[in-house]
């Protein structure tokens, strides 16, 4: 026999649903039938709507924004990532929770009226007073059924599935009244619209805060309104459409307020730190200017460039003054030269050196050698004009030598005085680079200082601007608007739902059925033993009788009649009916069970039948105990014998020599 093949048959399921269709069509009446009863009665649900531009209210965001001129410069205003962040922001646990208390939504109100039920928002005839931090930290939900009658109240706290159990309970008490229940103490006032003879049912739902904002989480839709933009789409389903746009306004609105609180932190934040490092930086300013006012006055520095032009200037003057200097003590030591070789008074003395303005003294004694050298012609030694000229040129001469001697001193010692500035501006000079770069880093120091300072003070002033701005990240585009219809969505999921349920649940019990009784009724039942191709019905006998007219040489057919009928005779009478040469071998009497079947006149008398028939029959007298042999016709009642008793009872057969015969039991 074949393994079992754990395959699910589709044929045999698909059976099982055309004989059960009644069940199909009692599954699609009552569960249509609620799904409809679901629809008429429950609370119709309006989708709202909100959309909000998320904006960089920052002094860097702005100025990009203003200087943004191409789609491609405005996308870089604020990231998606940014966008993102501020998603997770309007969906967090701490604007949700602001959300429940400012809208307060931690009591519900729902009229109920038979079956139907109306959500009351925001007044309703009662309230329930409850302290908000008890809400806060509400871990556990409670349900009042509160039944307003001929001016007093009947109180039921309700617990389990669908409020089936009592856990309080008080009748007939008068408004307002403090209910204790096993979970808090509920003060149940009347409100302005309490009508004290009006007789109405409301259902009062106390939740706490966590547990609001998780199913307000669960019926929110946050979405980026397009890739290419920051603004973000809101919306929320509720029964009623004045709460879904309360709570979307509460959400921009407690977004926003939350934004601008941290914003105003940050900017506080800035704001202490610029004012204390402010005070720091004045000081270290203050100390940096006193070191670069220190640092002129100790080395005699007004400014580095003039200074420096200064020294370069004395420089310069200082050597014109020498090579001046020089010149007077050449020409005066050239006079004093020529007087002290000439002493007779004949020769003429330099009047000046090229380029200087002739000496008086010079020009006047060379005067009086032009005139000596005129009287020399006509006048002698004695001569009264000759001897005046003479005295006249020595006192001259004397005059000179003493006025000149003294010019060659006062030369020498200008040179002297000159050599010595010029080289202390020489020194000065040469010390001005390294004061030079001293002063460059106590400038540069101070430099820094200022430009911070600078620098602090347009943050401080921007941290101020942060701090008492009332400019909000999330610019409101639309405010929250509903539509007009209910919502179809659930009734739609309902429907489908029933209509699913009508065809799935059916079927998973026809399945568990199928299973269970496991009854052989098709040649398709037995499939899984590889058997259904040799496997027939009272109506295919022929198809039978025409596969075993195939089988080549003598055969013997045992015959294993599951039903207990006398199903083997009118397999040999098909066979007859066309002539196949077919008899039946009776088992041995001598011997009981299935013994008789092996007995050595029992094969003598099959081995005798072979000799004058192509088939020879025999009926096994114990089916339940069959043996391997040759060719086995199982003969199984329809409906009676289950799949795997009959694959047990075949246990150790060749699949391939097995027929299967179904009949009516």
């Amino acid at each position: 026999m074949k393994r079992e093949s754990n395959d699910i048959d589709l044929r045999r399921i698909w059976r099982e649903m055309k004989r059960r269709w009644w069940l199909y069509a009692a599954c699609f009446i009552v569960f249509m039938t609620l799904a409809a009863t679901y629809c008429t009665f429950r609370m119709p649900t309006y989708n709202s709507y909100a959309t909000l531009l998320i904006e960089d209210s920052s002094p860097e965001g702005a100025a990009l924004a203003a200087a943004s001129n191409s789609a491609a410069l405005r996308m870089l205003s604020m990231s998606s990532a940014a966008v993102a962040n501020e998603m997770n922001l309007i969906n967090s646990n701490d604007v949700l929770s602001r959300v429940v208390r400012q809208a307060g939504l931690n009591v519900t109100y729902v009229r109920r009226d038979g079956l139907g039920k109306q959500l009351l928002y925001p007044a309703a005839p009662v309230r329930a007073a409850v302290p908000q931090q008890v809400l806060d930290t509400l871990h556990r939900g409670v349900n009042l059924k509160v039944h307003l009658h001929d001016g007093v109240a009947d109180l039921r706290a309700v617990k389990g599935p669908k409020g089936i159990f009592t856990a309080a309970e008080a009748k007939g008490v008068k408004l307002p009244y403090t209910f204790k229940t096993p979970t808090l103490a509920v003060r149940i006032e009347p409100a302005d619209g309490y009508n004290p003879a009006a007789d109405e049912n409301i259902d009062v739902i106390i939740s706490g805060t966590q547990a609001v904002a998780e199913n307000m989480r669960k019926d929110l839709t946050i979405e980026v309104n397009d890739k290419t933009s920051d603004a973000i789409d809101l919306e929320i389903t509720d029964p009623l459409p004045l709460r879904g746009e309360t709570i979307l306004n509460s959400i921009m609105a407690e977004y926003n307020a939350k934004r601008l609180n941290r914003k105003r932190e940050t900017a506080a934040t800035e704001l202490e730190y610029c004012n204390d490092r402010l005070q720091k930086l004045i000081q270290q300013l203050n100390e940096s200017e006193a070191k670069v006012e220190r640092f002129k006055r100790d080395n005699n520095l007004t400014a580095m460039a003039l200074d420096s032009a200064g020294w370069m200037a004395h420089a310069i003057g200082s050597r014109a003054q020498m090579a001046h200097s020089q010149n007077e003590l050449t020409y005066y030591d050239q006079v004093l030269y020529s007087l002290n070789k000439d002493k007779s008074g004949t020769s003429f003395i330099p009047v000046s050196l090229a380029g200087e303005s002739p000496n008086p003294l010079a020009e006047e004694y060379n005067r009086l050698v032009s005139e000596k050298r005129e009287l020399e012609r006509s006048a002698t030694a004695e001569h009264p004009s000759m001897q005046s000229i003479n005295e006249r040129i020595a006192k001259m001469r004397t005059t000179i030598i003493t006025n000149f001697s003294q010019g060659v001193e006062r030369s020498r010692r200008d040179l002297g005085t000159m050599y010595s500035l010029s080289d202390e501006a020489k020194a000065k000079i040469n010390t001005l680079p390294g004061l030079e770069r001293e002063l460059f880093d106590l400038m540069r120091d101070k430099t820094i200082k200022n430009e911070m300072y600078l620098y602090l003070l347009q943050r401080r002033e921007a941290a101020e601007l942060r701090l008492y701005s009332t400019d909000t990240t999330g610019f409101v585009v639309d405010a929250a608007y509903s539509d007009i219809k209910p919502s179809k969505t659930k009734g739609m999921i309902a429907l489908v739902a029933a209509f699913m349920l009508s065809l799935v649940l059916p079927t998973l019990l026809l399945y568990w059925l199928m299973r269970r009784r496991d009854a052989i009724r098709e040649p398709l039942d037995l499939k899984f033993i590889g058997l259904e191709e040799t496997t027939f019905s009272e109506e295919d006998i022929r198809v039978m009788r025409s596969r075993l007219a195939a089988l080549e040489g003598k055969t013997m057919l045992y015959i294993a009649d599951f039903s207990h009928s006398d199903i083997a005779q009118s397999i040999v009478a098909t066979f007859n009916d066309v002539d196949m040469g077919i008899a039946v071998a009776y088992p041995d009497t001598g011997a009981s069970g299935n013994d008789a079947i092996e007995t050595r006149s029992f094969r003598e008398q099959v081995a005798a039948l072979l000799q004058d028939n192509s088939y020879v029959a025999v009926e096994v007298p114990e089916p339940e105990q069959v043996s391997e042999i040759a060719h086995l016709i199982a003969v199984v009642p329809q409906g009676k014998l289950r799949r795997r008793a009959l694959r047990r009872l075949l246990r150790g057969q060749m699949t391939e020599r097995i027929y299967v015969y179904i009949v009516r039991g």
